[in-house]
C-alpha cells in the first residue's frame, strides 16, 4: 500500500517538474524572441539627428534648416524630440531649428548621476549646444515641464536667449492643495509606468509595439516613438523624472524667476482636460489653478502675448501644430 502511494507521488512530482521545465522553456523562448525584436526595432529606427559626446554619455540632437536665430524645442515631462514632429519641419523652412532628448530619454543615453532635476537638464542643454557649436541667439520653445526649463535657461544664460514661446507650461509656484492633487496624479502615473516598464525590460513591448497608443504623431514618428518605448530605458527615466518633480520644482522656485524683464514672450494656453482618476471637485480646483498659473507666467515679461487655444488639449503642438508654428514664426519675425 505504501509502495503504491510512493509510486503515485513520484508520478505527480515528475509531472510537476515536466510542467516547470516546459514553462521555463516557454519563458526563455519568449524572452529571447523579445530581445531579438528589440534588436530589430533598434536597427530599423536609428536616431534622426546626431549623438553628441557629452563626456561619458551621448545626447541626441536633431537640427534641421538654416538661419538665425536658432529655435530650440524643449519637450515636456517624459517626452522627447518626437513630440515636435509636426512643428519642426515647418520651422526648418524659416530658420535653423533643433529638437533634442534629455539624458535618459529618447535616443539620449543616461548620464552617470541619473539625476532628473530641471537645473541639471538646463546645464546639460547648454553644454550640448556648446559642443554642437550653437551659440545663439536662441528662441526657446517649451511645452509643459519644458516651459519651466526654458524660463530657467533664460534666467541662467540670458545673453543667449532672444525670445520664449511657452506651450501650456507648468509653473513652479503652486498652492499646497494643488501640489497634493499633482502628487496624486504622479503616483497614479508611476504605478502605470512601472508595469509597462517591466514589460519593456523583458521584451514583451517589442513583440507587439503596435499596441503602444498613438499620441497623434505622423506615421514615421509614431513608429519611432513606439520603438523607443519598446527598446530603451525611457520609461524607467520617466518614472525617475516624475518622482523627483516636486523637489526639482522647489529648486527652480529657489532660483526666483520673478521677472523676465522685457524678453519677448508668447504663451499658448490649452483648455483644461478632466483627469479620469480625480474627483469633479479636484478637477475644478486644478482647472482654476492651471488658468491662474498661465496668467501669472504671461505677466513675467513686460513684452508678452497670452493666446488661449480653447479647442485644444495639453498637447497643442500635436493637436494644432499650425498655431504653434505661427507663434514661433511671429517670434522670429519680431525679435
Amino acid at each position: 500500500m505504501i509502495s503504491k502511494k510512493r509510486g503515485k507521488l513520484s508520478w505527480i512530482i515528475r509531472i510537476l517538474w515536466g510542467l516547470i521545465l516546459l514553462l521555463s522553456i516557454a519563458v526563455s523562448y519568449l524572452y529571447l524572441t523579445g530581445m531579438e525584436a528589440k534588436d530589430n526595432l533598434t536597427l530599423n529606427n536609428p536616431p534622426p539627428g546626431k549623438l553628441i559626446n557629452m563626456g561619458g554619455y551621448r545626447m541626441h540632437l536633431n537640427c534641421t534648416g538654416k538661419g538665425s536665430p536658432t529655435v530650440i524645442l524643449e519637450a515636456g515631462a517624459g517626452d522627447f524630440s518626437l513630440s515636435w514632429a509636426k512643428v519642426q519641419p515647418a520651422i526648418s523652412h524659416s530658420t535653423k531649428v533643433c529638437s533634442y532628448d534629455r539624458a535618459g530619454f529618447g535616443w539620449s543615453e543616461s548620464d552617470s548621476t541619473g539625476e532628473k532635476s530641471n537645473i541639471m537638464a538646463v546645464k546639460a542643454l547648454n553644454q550640448l549646444l556648446d559642443k554642437a557649436k550653437i551659440d545663439g541667439p536662441l528662441v526657446l520653445v517649451g511645452h509643459s515641464l519644458g516651459g519651466v526649463n526654458t524660463r530657467l535657461f533664460a534666467k541662467m544664460y540670458p545673453a543667449k536667449v532672444k525670445g520664449l514661446v511657452l506651450i501650456d507650461p507648468l509653473y513652479e509656484h503652486q498652492s499646497q492643495s494643488v501640489e497634493a492633487i499633482f502628487q496624486q496624479s504622479r503616483e497614479h502615473l508611476v504605478g502605470e509606468y512601472q508595469t509597462i516598464s517591466v514589460l519593456q525590460s523583458i521584451g514583451l513591448l517589442a513583440l507587439s509595439p503596435e499596441e503602444i497608443p498613438d499620441q497623434g504623431l505622423p506615421e514615421k514618428a509614431l513608429w519611432q516613438y513606439r520603438a523607443i518605448l519598446a527598446t530603451k530605458p525611457h520609461l524607467k527615466n520617466m518614472i525617475a523624472e516624475i518622482n523627483t518633480l516636486s523637489e526639482s520644482l522647489q529648486q527652480v522656485k529657489d532660483k526666483n524667476i520673478s521677472s523676465l524683464g522685457n524678453l519677448p514672450l508668447i504663451l499658448l494656453s490649452a483648455k483644461h482636460e478632466d483627469v479620469s482618476f480625480l474627483s469633479a471637485e479636484q478637477n475644478h480646483e486644478l482647472a482654476t489653478a492651471w488658468d491662474k498659473m498661465q496668467k501669472e507666467q504671461a505677466l513675467l515679461s513686460t513684452n508678452s502675448q497670452h493666446i488661449r487655444v480653447s479647442n485644444s488639449g495639453h498637447y497643442i503642438q500635436l493637436e494644432h501644430p499650425q498655431i504653434v508654428v505661427d507663434a514661433i514664426t511671429h517670434m522670429l519675425n519680431n525679435t
